[in-house]
């Protein structure tokens, strides 16, 4: 039974980040095929997101494999398991990028291979010998054990799963996470905007704006969103703003003049802002 758990864990485990990576590889194949995603958005940080789908693909099989194989006990494959449970996670990390969960995805692999490969170096017998109920004679006791001791497992690593997601969901509040953020939602707003879902963009300027009422660029492009949908007075506020911050910016004079020509406020034209 306690072997079983191993292996039941680690295929487990195992099969999922085979899903993850294959899911993960079709994603940035979409992705770099489509003409509305940045490539920004596909370059991982020390590797490519589809090198890190490959090794997730390699480390799931490799996982499920060896838990397959560790109750014939012809080797000693509890660390072959905690490996690649472990190793996900720097892959994850190092093949990261916007479009992609980085090493968030890995979570739930990578903590079902890690369990199973400590409970199998620990001695998942000497475990079983040392529970309790496990050691009854009495059968109901030992099925109440089984149920018990497997509720607590999956709880722990429920538990596990959870405060690992909590950690890679905390934004970078620092003056370089939030400037990337900035950028990253520009271009998400961007990419919604050349699909035509302008309602879609404006509350993603909307809460750039919030976090920085300095960046001029938010103000320009919800100005033009504006201009787009008709709202030319909005849009005009919008422009004016971004100018007050940056008085040269070319695209919003522009822009500026375009919106009041449709509202036939030509007159307006020369008004320092």
């Amino acid at each position: 039974m306690a072997r079983a758990i191993v292996t039941i864990t680690g295929v487990i485990g195992g099969l999922f980040g085979i899903l993850i990576g294959g899911l993960g590889l079709l994603w940035f194949i979409i992705s770099a095929v489509s003409s509305h995603i940045p490539r920004s958005w596909i370059e991982g940080r020390l590797i490519s997101p589809e090198t890190g789908a490959i090794l997730f693909i390699l480390l799931g099989m490799a996982g499920a494999v060896s838990s397959m194989l560790y109750p014939m006990k012809k080797a000693n494959l509890g660390w072959v398991i905690v490996l690649c449970g472990l190793a996900g996670f720097p892959v994850g990390y190092a093949s990261s990028s916007y479009a992609s969960i980085g090493w968030t995805g890995w979570i739930i692999p990578g903590v079902l291979l890690t369990a199973a490969g400590i409970v199998s170096l620990a001695g998942p017998d000497r475990i079983a010998s040392s529970l309790p109920l496990f050691n009854s004679d009495n059968s109901r006791s030992r099925f109440l054990g089984r149920v018990l001791y497997g509720v607590l497992f999956a709880g722990a690593l429920a538990l596990i799963m959870i405060g690992l997601l909590f950690v890679g969901s905390v934004p970078d509040k620092t003056p370089d996470g939030l400037a990337t953020q900035d950028q990253r939602d520009l271009e998400s707003a961007g990419v919604t905007q050349s699909m035509g879902l302008y309602n879609e963009s404006l509350p993603i300027y909307d809460r750039v704006i919030a976090r920085n009422q300095s960046n001029f660029m938010a103000w320009y492009y919800k100005g033009t969103t504006l201009s787009k949908m008709g709202r030319y007075d909005e849009a005009v506020a919008c422009f004016d703003r971004a100018l007050q911050i940056k008085q040269n910016l070319t695209a919003a004079q522009d822009a500026r003049k375009e919106a009041l020509q449709k509202l036939n406020r030509t007159d307006l034209y020369d008004i320092k802002v």
